[in-house]
């Protein structure tokens, strides 16, 4: 059974996912954007060793946490997308939302379209979405959950007006997302979660869809 807790942390109030599967004591975590201390807590109360800490992008409210968790979580791996390093790395920083100053954030693995990784007794694939920053990525756990970050919310979808941002990448990125079989719940990096199913009839990127 998976087991998911949702931090929400930050001034933009970012949402933090600490996932285990009960058949284990290993976990994983989504997008630390800062709230480390509460996060922490929560690891030590279940006694989770932290295999994993994904990022879905770049952006600075998804990752100012990343090195204080690793830190503190000696077995787990930072994974993300090899063009978010634009954000997460020395000068390349400067393509961040706001211009904070915040220590190299380096990846352990990097990630691609379409790989398939087991990490924490958990099946996870990757899927490529481009469009509100380069190098957003979504993360499906065990074929029926997905973590997409920015790309698409309850009602609306990610915003593309920031560096890397493209309207047109972004479209195309939720088509593979409703192109994909069945229902699916959609865990979202801001506000509450959403379905597939839900967005595939009211989400307004439909009228961009339309012209694809």
């Amino acid at each position: 059974m998976l087991r998911l807790k949702t931090f929400v942390v930050g001034y933009y109030q970012t949402n933090c996912y600490v996932i285990n599967d009960d058949s284990t004591d290993k976990g994983i975590v989504i997008d630390p954007g800062d709230g480390v201390g509460a996060i922490k807590e929560y690891i030590a109360l279940k006694k989770l060793d932290i295999v994993a800490i994904l990022l879905t992008h770049g952006h600075f409210d998804h990752v100012l946490g990343v090195n204080e968790l690793k830190a503190s979580c000696p077995n787990s791996k930072v994974y993300y997308h090899k063009e978010a390093e634009k954000m997460l790395l020395n000068d390349k920083k400067k393509y961040q939302v706001l211009n904070l100053e915040f220590d190299n954030i380096e990846a352990d693995f990097y990630v691609k379209d379409g790989d398939k990784l087991e990490l924490a007794n958990m099946g996870i694939e990757v899927m490529y979405t481009p469009g509100h920053s380069d190098g957003s990525v979504c993360y499906i756990i065990n074929n029926d959950y997905i973590f997409c970050g920015d790309v698409i919310f309850r009602n609306s979808y990610g915003a593309t007006h920031f560096y890397g941002g493209n309207l047109a990448l972004l479209t195309q990125s939720i088509k593979k997302l409703f192109d994909l079989e069945g229902d699916k719940i959609l865990y979202c990096g801001h506000m509450e979660s959403t379905t597939l199913d839900y967005e595939r009839k009211n989400n307004p990127i439909n009228e961009f869809l339309k012209n694809e």
